[in-house]
């Protein structure tokens, strides 16, 4: 792996007004594999060159879902970007303002995947959420969710606390504090990889508890790989009764790629979009879209 009390609808309503929605149309990045690179080309895992080659293959997975009339996109853990993260890797500072800042056409050369999802979002209308490896300015490095909306501004940051081991040594969890964000008429918790796992295993609700108790009715869940997110998905959303939008690199466990589950635990017909040619990239990445029908909205 690269990485309570259900809360009823009059709970959850008492917290945050809620109305019904038209439908929303979603999609997640599925099958990527951040290593199928012809060789020599894109540096080694870890490397800034090969985060670059990866965010072509991020932008043509905007293109795709744009095209396809997806309005979010959810990208997956870091390691869709870095490939396997080194102590010595490329790790970029992190955009320390996230009210609405916009790094797209700004001065962000030192930023490149902050700077290149702010522009995928901009150029394809559409918002992004993703997942980036950081180091803050004390030397400390973390695991970041990221959240854009269609005009590319910057609209929320969430930082990894459930570690998963092997990244323990690497990365510093982030405090507790389960974050949600408003986008597209809804509310979203942020969600990154083991932390999705972590209640199973654990037995401890309490990031997904907090997320409902804030409003959530969708999780964004950004997976390395090695997780299963359509059978945790479908838990979630019984559970919650909440959207979740999963979205991992290529893993045998979901040869189907990602998943997009409703807030009635089924899973909506999707279609896959081809992502148009990325030189160089032998990878079978496609882009997963899907509607939510039964979606909510924040009033």
């Amino acid at each position: 792996v690269k990485c309570v009390i259900p809360t009823t609808f009059a709970m959850r309503a008492a917290l945050v007004f809620i109305s019904a929605a038209g439908s929303l149309t979603v999609s997640v990045l599925s099958a990527h594999n951040p290593a199928a690179w012809k060789k020599g080309t894109c540096g080694t895992e870890g490397s800034r060159e090969r985060v670059e080659c990866n965010l072509k293959v991020y932008d043509a997975a905007a293109e795709a879902a744009a095209a396809a009339g997806a309005e979010l996109l959810v990208l997956p853990e870091g390691y869709g970007l870095s490939g396997a993260p080194r102590k010595d890797g490329f790790f970029e500072p992190l955009v320390e303002d996230e009210d609405g800042v916009l790094l797209c056409g700004g001065e962000g050369s030192d930023r490149p995947q902050q700077q290149a999802l702010s522009c995928a979002a901009q150029h394809h209308g559409l918002a992004l959420a993703a997942n980036v490896f950081v180091q803050l300015p004390n030397a400390t490095k973390r695991i970041v969710e990221l959240v854009y909306n269609s005009t590319g501004h910057l609209v929320s940051v969430y930082h990894k606390h459930h570690l998963f081991p092997t990244e323990i040594g690497i990365f510093e969890p982030g405090p507790f504090k389960p974050t949600t964000v408003d986008l597209l008429g809804r509310r979203w918790g942020l969600v990154i990889c083991w932390e999705g796992a972590y209640p199973t295993v654990t037995g401890d609700y309490a990031q997904m508890d907090g997320l409902v108790k804030a409003g959530a009715t969708g999780f964004l869940w950004s997976i390395g790989a090695g997780l299963p997110p359509a059978t945790l998905g479908k838990k979630y959303a019984k559970k919650y009764e909440v959207a979740v939008l999963a979205t991992e690199d290529a893993n045998p466990l979901a040869p189907d790629g990602g998943a997009i589950v409703d807030r009635d635990s089924k899973m909506p017909a999707a279609q896959r979009a081809a992502i148009g040619e990325v030189p160089d990239y032998s990878g079978k990445a496609f882009v997963s879209v899907a509607s939510l029908e039964d979606a909510a909205m924040v009033v």
